[in-house]
């Protein structure tokens, strides 16, 4: 039936025409007229895997499909040619028929294999390509990680030079007006005190401390003015011996001051003890490096020597 023209299948009767798509499992449910069972007849060529393995299934079970009967007989043949045909296809019998039928197993089981093979591989192909995007997914996801502990860490550096030179920054603003303080507060130097012949006694207590702190000298135990007045005297007298000294006799070089070689030394470093300079230069010293220039240890404290 599958070879034969809309012409040969309207010449069969409509239960035949049922009985074929029945046994081939073909969907008629629009089918009204004779004309409709033709048509999906010759729309379902040529017959689908499904359809055959249905058919090969259930054909003990169908009706048998004779051919058309008519009263032609000038057809040379075609009937008697249709009617073996249909009886080879549907009959079962037949050494031929039984061969046919057995390849056409093979065929489709061949087929099935070779269609499940397939389908294993494109889901392997998946199940690959699902775990590389996993893979990638993950990568990504650990630089991600790495870059913002990186950013993180520079961040944290960044701040932490930031508050390091904030820090430094405004312990130089504060030794500057701390200098500056002392320097407003040291309105009289004791050159100008030797000059002018000033009485410390007439200097206000807090002259006399500032006298005493840019000269370096010890107070913390000077409880009464007149302590504060005999040691700034005691300053004065000293600076007046070494005038006296530099304009009368040379002084001797292993006591004059390293720096400026021109004063005697009187400045001692503290912690260190190192005694190189005079008490001028001591004060640059401080203000500058902050460092002996002997043993390069920091300066805590100056203390101002009185040679006797």
């Amino acid at each position: 039936m599958q070879q034969m023209n809309s012409a040969s299948l309207l010449q069969m009767s409509s239960k035949q025409l049922k009985n074929y798509i029945r046994a081939y499992n073909l969907s008629a449910k629009a089918a009204i007229e004779k004309d409709d069972l033709v048509r999906i007849i010759l729309n379902t060529r040529p017959i689908s895997n499904d359809s055959e393995i249905y058919y090969r299934n259930h054909r003990h079970e169908q009706l048998p499909i004779s051919p058309p009967q008519g009263n032609d007989t000038g057809s040379n043949g075609a009937s008697s040619t249709i009617s073996q045909m249909f009886n080879d296809l549907f009959s079962g019998g037949g050494g031929g028929s039984s061969s046919s039928n057995s390849g056409s197993n093979n065929g489709q089981r061949e087929a099935e294999r070779q269609r499940r093979q397939q389908e294993e591989r494109i889901r392997q192909q998946q199940r690959q390509r699902r775990m590389e995007e996993e893979r990638i997914r993950q990568q990504r996801a650990h630089e991600q990680h790495q870059r913002r502990q990186e950013e993180e860490r520079m961040r944290q550096q960044q701040a932490h030079e930031q508050q390091r030179q904030r820090r430094q920054e405004e312990e130089r603003i504060r030794q500057q007006q701390q200098q500056q303080s002392t320097r407003k507060e040291d309105t009289v130097s004791v050159d100008e005190m030797i000059l002018s012949k000033m009485d410390p006694k007439t200097l206000s207590v807090k002259t006399l401390k500032a006298i005493l702190r840019a000269n370096f000298v010890e107070q913390s135990h000077a409880l009464e003015k007149s302590d504060l007045v005999s040691r700034v005297q005691w300053l004065i007298d000293e600076r007046r011996k070494e005038l006296s000294a530099n304009d009368q006799a040379p002084v001797n070089d292993d006591s004059l001051c390293r720096i400026c070689c021109d004063a005697q030394q009187n400045c001692v470093f503290l912690d260190c003890g190192h005694m190189v300079t005079c008490m001028d230069c001591g004060k640059q010293l401080v203000s500058s490096k902050n460092e002996c220039p002997i043993c390069r240890e920091p300066i805590l404290k100056l203390v101002h020597v009185f040679r006797s």
